[in-house]
């Protein structure tokens, strides 16, 4: 990892006395000309709860905890979108927060190893906000939500007998269905 004296507020008339501050760090080696590394023996450290590791050349972002265990990555720049890239060997990924939208955008699949989805009981939790964005279930191709569904003179009807029931009784048990799955939002009217 790189360090850009710059990064820290030292300008480059105090370097001399900044580099031998960082020489005593263990694993620290530089070439006292505004660039420090960082090797996997030592640790440094940058003491500041808001201020933090300034990365990027244009100082874009601060890196920083507040000690409690909780990692900040923060623009530096007020309602900016962040994107966090994984590049790989031969895949990539991305993570990006949208600001102004405040939601994560996923720029690849998502995979979960013999998890669950959990949500709150209270407010509970969408897929899909609205009617023509698609999904597709045990890889079908996705579709858009099906439409122009509707039922009438439909009594609720949750139970048949197979052995002894009516065209009414059946014709009533398919609307139940019908409108249950309306109210789920996978079919529409």
């Amino acid at each position: 990892m790189s360090i850009k004296v710059d990064n820290f507020g030292v300008s480059k008339d105090d370097l001399s006395t900044f580099w031998s501050i960082l020489s005593d760090q263990t694993g620290l080696t530089g070439d006292k000309t505004g660039t420090f590394n960082l090797t996997t023996t030592g640790t440094f450290s940058v003491d500041s709860d808001s201020n933090g590791l300034k990365l990027g050349d244009d100082q874009d972002f601060l890196l920083y905890s507040d000690g409690a265990g909780v990692l900040y990555l923060k623009p530096v720049v007020a309602d900016t979108d962040t994107t966090v890239n994984f590049y790989g060997t031969t895949k990539s990924g991305q993570l990006l927060w949208m600001e102004d939208e405040d939601y994560f955008q996923f720029n690849d699949d998502i995979y979960m190893n013999a998890e669950n989805i959990i949500t709150d009981t209270t407010i509970g939790m969408k897929i899909g906000t609205a009617t023509n964005q698609k999904l597709g279930f045990y890889n079908t191709t996705p579709q858009a939500q099906s439409t122009g569904w509707s039922v009438t003179n439909e009594a609720s009807d949750k139970v048949f007998d197979a052995d002894a029931t009516t065209i009414d009784e059946l014709a009533d048990v398919v609307g139940s269905l019908i409108e249950t799955l309306k109210g789920y939002g996978l079919l529409g009217g």
